[in-house]
């Protein structure tokens, strides 16, 4: 098994531990549409899986989130070796910008915006926005799983 399948094998085994897949990634193309946003990513915190994904132009690079976790892993090594943590990290050039940000305590978030209109400010005040929609949800759905399991039984 190659590394590539590998990288997705483990992905699709992370995915699968989430509950409400379905209501992340509607969220996900909800905030995506909403923001004008062409891609909103949710990745695992330390190993860099994908968790959810939404591309408003999907593209035909399988590899891409593959080379991305590489990328970033290696990053935060670095990071690391000199003492300290990675919060984010934005690129910005005439045809994108791109930010990966701490979205949760286990997640980074990653938005492409091709739009050169939408300012650095406004993507962070969205990311700020999401993520307590996030907290939100995530802490109901926890509390839905823990005072009404075994009721429908």
């Amino acid at each position: 098994m190659c590394i590539r399948d590998r990288y997705k094998a483990w992905s699709s085994i992370v995915r699968l531990l989430i509950p409400n897949m379905d209501s992340i990634e509607h969220s996900l193309k909800e905030f995506c549409s909403i923001c004008d946003f062409d891609e909103v990513v949710i990745f695992e915190k330390s190993t860099f899986l994908i968790i959810a994904s939404y591309d408003n132009k999907p593209k035909k690079d399988v590899s891409k989130y593959e080379r991305l976790s590489n990328i970033v892993k290696q990053f935060k090594l670095s990071c690391n070796r000199l003492g300290t943590e990675i919060n984010g990290i934005s690129v910005k050039n005439s045809q994108f910008t791109t930010v990966i940000q701490e979205f949760t305590e286990n997640t980074y978030i990653m938005i492409v915006v091709s739009d050169p209109n939408i300012q650095m400010a406004a993507i962070d005040m969205n990311i700020g926005c999401a993520r307590e929609f996030f907290k939100r949800n995530s802490k109901s759905e926890m509390e839905n799983l823990l005072f009404n399991w075994g009721k429908d039984k």
